[in-house]
């Protein structure tokens, strides 16, 4: 890592699940590279109901906690626990376990301490283990048993999750709630913090404390992040910061304009989906700069982010480089994400890629869906990471009944003949088959032509 880093990373390396709403028998998330390591990316896909935001909480309440034990601190160790044992209501564990009866229902996850993120290993005693079992008996929680671990050190890690409902709203930063960095996950409403506020404060501030000062190169940092992210927005000189809009007495144009093609235009008259984007990024981005007020490198440091639906409101070729633009913008963060594009399976077919599949009643974790670099989106559609059919369009679909009608005539004239060629030649040159293992056989094919074709002409 370049940057120097304000304190140790902590990331996931796997989430474990059993009987917890759709989830029934034992499933294992993994959150790690092929080496065993963290994984930066993790691209959840599935249908709609089949857990994958269910997924994202469970990651969010197994975010370690320190737990007091003096007896233990005593002798220098320090008790780590999950922070859903801290949740008071019973109400909310009685959500989340199987109304089947007499149940056990358990949440675990495995992390790393002080192991770079995409790192090719993980000593045995830097991971951390804990989890909650609960039990219940007809829908009622009878008893709860936490998993606690022992560490002599512990830094807990920076953890902010966003749900599919998250959306930018005006004057509420003072707001108490939003100070908790799950809580959009959580939330109905879905309230990010007033990123035109947020860019008008730090502008104050830059103002104030003058160039190179913090304010002043987060706010340089954001604009750039949002350059990357907002489609049509060309360069830092494209956000205009007109303020403050704040102070008393202020008159005048103020607020935030952004200089797009068709001319520059306020953050309220955006469309929904730059509007969205914009107000996550600059929230994600101010929040990291309030945990490391320190550090040069705010947007650099050890963090992990969840987003549910990260395809939200996104034009499609928006979804190919946002995964890009995040991971360079945010080096150490573990971005764990749910999506349904393909065009967003597409662009992170070297990341680490889980499919959730309903099988009966309950819901199965694919760690290792099939993938194969440089399929078509419709490939991805019909293979086992949606599992959409494979439709041919309306007009192929004709063409095929046209020439089966033709081929069932006895005799054709001329211009029936040339029409059935033209078919033929037109239908031969599509692609045959979407089929996974129609594909793979053709590439070996294609690689033995042309093994065939090199030694002939040797």
């Amino acid at each position: 890592m370049a940057e120097t880093l304000t304190t140790p990373p902590m990331y996931y390396l796997s989430l474990e699940i059993q009987n917890i709403k759709c989830f029934g028998d034992r499933q294992i998330l993994n959150l790690s590279n092929k080496d065993g390591g963290p994984a930066p990316w993790t691209l959840l896909i599935g249908d709609n109901g089949v857990g994958k935001t269910t997924l994202l909480q469970s990651i969010s309440w197994m975010k370690p906690c320190e737990d007091q034990n003096p007896e233990l601190e005593k002798e220098g160790k320090i008790t780590v626990k999950p922070v859903l044992d801290n949740i008071e209501d019973i109400s909310e564990f009685e959500k989340l376990f199987r109304n089947d009866g007499v149940i056990e229902s358990s949440v675990s996850a495995k992390l790393c301490d002080g192991i770079a993120l995409d790192a090719n290993s993980v000593p045995a005693e830097k991971i951390l283990e804990h989890g909650l079992t609960i039990k219940g008996e007809s829908g009622e929680l009878k008893k709860l048993d936490p998993n606690v671990t022992h560490v002599t050190e512990f830094n807990e890690p920076n953890l902010f999750a966003y749900g599919a409902t998250r959306h930018m709203k005006y004057d509420n930063l003072e707001k108490s709630e939003l100070a908790n960095p799950v809580y959009n996950l959580f939330s109905e409403s879905g309230d990010l913090y007033d990123a035109e506020r947020v860019l008008l404060n730090l502008h104050h501030q830059a103002k104030i404390d003058g160039s190179n000062s913090p304010a002043d190169n987060i706010l340089n940092k954001i604009k750039k992040l949002l350059v990357d992210l907002l489609p049509d927005v060309e360069d830092e000189s494209a956000i205009d910061i007109i303020g403050p809009k704040y102070l008393p007495g202020t008159k005048g144009t103020h607020g935030i304009l952004i200089n797009m093609p068709y001319g520059r235009v306020p953050i309220s008259a955006l469309s929904l989906g730059y509007k969205t984007m914009f107000g996550w990024a600059v929230e994600l981005a101010l929040r990291l700069f309030n945990q490391n007020p320190e550090s040069e490198a705010p947007l650099a440091q050890p963090a992990v982010v969840l987003v549910d639906e990260i395809d939200l409101h996104l034009h499609p070729m928006w979804q190919r480089t946002v995964r890009s633009y995040l991971r360079e913008h945010f080096p150490n963060t573990q971005f764990i994400c749910t999506a349904h594009s393909p065009l967003m399976a597409q662009a992170s077919e070297n990341e680490n890629v889980v499919v959730l599949r309903r099988v009966d009643n309950e819901v199965r974790i694919d760690n290792s869906p099939f993938l194969v670099e440089g399929w078509r989106v419709d490939q991805i559609l019909a293979s086992d990471l949606f599992g959409m059919p494979s439709k041919l369009s309306y007009k192929i679909e004709q063409l095929q009944e046209k020439r089966y009608k033709l081929l069932e005539k006895e005799q054709r004239t001329q211009d029936e003949e040339q029409e059935l060629r033209e078919i033929d030649e037109f239908i031969t040159n599509l692609p045959f088959s979407d089929e996974q293992a129609d594909i793979e056989a053709v590439q070996i094919i294609r690689e033995a032509a042309a093994a065939i074709k090199s030694n002939n002409q040797a």
